[in-house]
């Protein structure tokens, strides 16, 4: 696919949130909560301040513009890709480009919903509209308050989420950056990560707070992402390629056990890793561990990476680039 990353930008909130405050809260140690979480810090959105879904992804949008040299009004795509919107309707990515003062500039705009693997299917999409000819230059933006949604009840979850935005600027090119991208996704599975409310199924008169806490049966997917994982992974390698010839592997950060079952297949050093600083960010964690990667100067200009995770549905997705 002839499609390039020009250049990546991040919003992190103010307030950073130590594993004291969930020790104290569950009344565990500091050192339980991380070996449950693979996490001792994460952010969280204070939106009374203004840390909004839709601020914080135009923040993302405005850095990475900065990290590309290109200006907002150079722009003429902006997909987000968010797992969780500002509201229904309307959509995620208006609100983002009228945020940007692009309100009146006709920018096209549009979300995906792909939960944990959104900028996968983001990349995947723009690619595909780059080659009918329709877009020269789009944004890829990833803005999630996870917090929101978390049961303060569940010493699982509470602690292992964490909010932030990143931004990509991607533009066709004349080589092929982007090697392969593939998705595989298993329904059977989709009861195993969930909040129930926010559609159909449950009327808003009907709902309670608890439909709208994120549920999610860690074990099973786990077991299952690692039953599929080896399979997924060589019908992504292909006979034509070897997981020896990537130079990193920048991975989705579903917790510390998910990223230790990982490294049964990649090698630990090549795997980039933020959820011991970031938390798992849903959508935003791949890209955040990708922004990290290239503003720490570990990946360069020409590296291969392999970027993979899993996402609710049951979903596996892949992308094999070359930044």
């Amino acid at each position: 696919m002839n499609i390039q990353i020009l250049g990546l930008g991040k919003y992190l909130p103010t307030e950073k949130i130590e594993n004291s405050f969930f020790a104290s809260h569950f009344g565990l140690s500091e050192d339980d909560i991380f070996r449950q979480s693979g996490v001792r810090t994460r952010h969280r959105a204070d939106r009374t301040s203004g840390e909004t879904t839709v601020k914080m992804g135009a923040i993302a949008i405005e850095n990475a513009c900065a990290s590309a040299g290109v200006a907002l009004d150079e722009l003429d795509l902006i997909v987000n890709v968010s797992a969780i919107p500002e509201q229904a309707i309307p959509d995620t990515s208006v609100l983002m480009q009228k945020e940007l003062g692009l309100g009146n500039s006709g920018i096209s705009c549009l979300s995906i919903h792909a939960t944990c693997l959104g900028a996968l299917r983001g990349l995947e999409v723009v690619a595909g509209l780059f080659q009918l000819g329709q877009y020269r230059r789009a944004v890829i933006v990833s803005s999630e308050i996870s917090s929101i949604g978390l049961n303060p009840a569940d010493p699982h979850t509470y602690p292992l989420f964490g909010d932030g935005a990143v931004a990509m600027i991607v533009e066709p090119s004349t080589e092929s950056y982007v090697e392969k991208i593939l998705f595989r996704s298993f329904g059977d599975y989709a009861s195993s990560t969930m909040v129930r409310g926010g559609g159909t199924s449950i009327a808003p008169n009907n709902a309670s707070i608890a439909d709208y806490y994120f549920e999610m049966k860690g074990s099973q997917v786990l077991r299952q992402s690692l039953r599929k994982g080896g399979p997924f992974i060589q019908e992504m390698l292909g006979t034509e390629r070897t997981i020896e010839a990537v130079d990193w592997i920048v991975p989705h950060q579903p917790s510390g056990i998910g990223l230790r079952a990982m490294e049964r297949f990649f090698a630990k050093e090549k795997m980039l890793v933020s959820l011991e600083e970031y938390g798992n960010c849903i959508s935003a964690s791949m890209l955040l561990s990708l922004e990290k990667g290239v503003s720490s100067g570990q990946i360069r200009r020409g590296d291969r990476l392999l970027l993979i995770g899993t996402g609710a549905g049951l979903s596996l997705g892949a992308a094999l680039l070359v930044y």
